[in-house]
């Protein structure tokens, strides 16, 4: 897949492919797969990655407030969002090994 990816942008005849690996990476962690609509990236840490131009232009506003309460309820909807992505994940790789058959 990666090679698939970097025959793209690179031609035969080029030497300067190690150039373009780390952006072949952000793509593939980014692309959510076909089989079951998630991001490698969303399986791992629970959301969609956060690519450069989306932070670039949103204002960085932080709470001197926020206490314990808000961070238990961060870990919280993480894990249960974690926990929903594993199950269509799961269900969706058994459809597919059946289907496969």
């Amino acid at each position: 897949m990666l090679i698939d990816m970097l025959s793209h942008f690179v031609r035969k005849d080029s030497k300067n492919w190690d150039e373009y690996v780390p952006y072949a990476i952000i793509a593939f962690r980014a692309m959510p797969h076909c089989s079951n609509k998630y991001s490698p990236c969303c399986l791992v840490f629970g959301r969609d990655m956060p690519l450069p131009t989306e932070d670039d232009w949103k204002p960085q506003v932080t709470r001197k407030d926020s206490g314990e309460d808000e961070y238990e309820e961060h870990v919280k909807m993480l894990a249960v969002r974690l926990h929903v992505a594993n199950k269509v994940t799961g269900q969706q790789s058994k459809l597919s090994h059946e289907t496969a058959k």
